[in-house]
């Protein structure tokens, strides 16, 4: 890859990469260039392909964020080498992060089909269609769950609970004593929630 840094070292500019990480070939499409001016970080739009897969991101922080994370036939492969986890596929999803850093709305929605190693040797994976949601605003977190596959409508597990979320500093808190509301509806398969659960 090549970079460059601004005479007054407050900008770097990332003009090309073009690599791979363990198995996967990893390419920058176009520069992407990261400022800060006063209390303000900006990014350029960033577009990484990751083997067969698209990474766009581009936003700004200073007492306010809003950026934006989108992911096109993402190879979760890629999560694995992180952190380990019996799946195989490929992720779409976008991620909106906006509002004071103090308490900034988020909302995440991601869908795959997914391949999940069986819990018997000799036993063929599991394929199944799943998707997930996830809000933060006032204080708040929600997420839905959604298995497809069962019949002719989606298994769903929808959660939501009180959240205290800021980026400055980081943190996720949730009340021991808060309310938790929760549903669950569609065809269930036992099968299907113990390979989940030992994920």
């Amino acid at each position: 890859g090549a970079a460059s840094l601004a005479g007054d070292a407050r900008s770097i500019r990332l003009d090309s990469l073009d690599g791979a990480y363990a198995a996967l070939p990893i390419t920058l499409d176009q520069p992407v260039t990261l400022t800060m001016a006063d209390t303000l970080l900006r990014s350029t739009e960033l577009i990484l392909r990751v083997d067969q897969g698209v990474l766009r991101a581009v936003g700004e922080m200073g007492n306010t964020v809003n950026a934006r994370l989108h992911l096109d036939n993402f190879p979760i492969a890629a999560i694995s080498l992180i952190h380990p986890i019996p799946v195989q596929g490929d992720l779409d999803g976008e991620v909106l992060l906006d509002g004071p850093l103090t308490a900034p709305r988020l909302n995440a929605e991601f869908s795959s089909t997914i391949s999940i190693a069986a819990l018997e040797p000799g036993r063929p994976p599991l394929k199944t269609q799943v998707g997930v949601t996830t809000q933060i605003e006032d204080g708040r977190l929600s997420a839905t769950l959604s298995i497809f596959g069962f019949g002719p409508e989606p298994t769903q597990l929808a959660v939501a609970f009180p959240a205290a979320f800021r980026l400055s500093p980081f943190t996720l808190d949730v009340p021991p004593d808060g309310a938790l509301q929760g549903s669950l509806t569609g065809a269930l398969d036992l099968q299907m929630v113990m390979r989940l659960v030992l994920l």
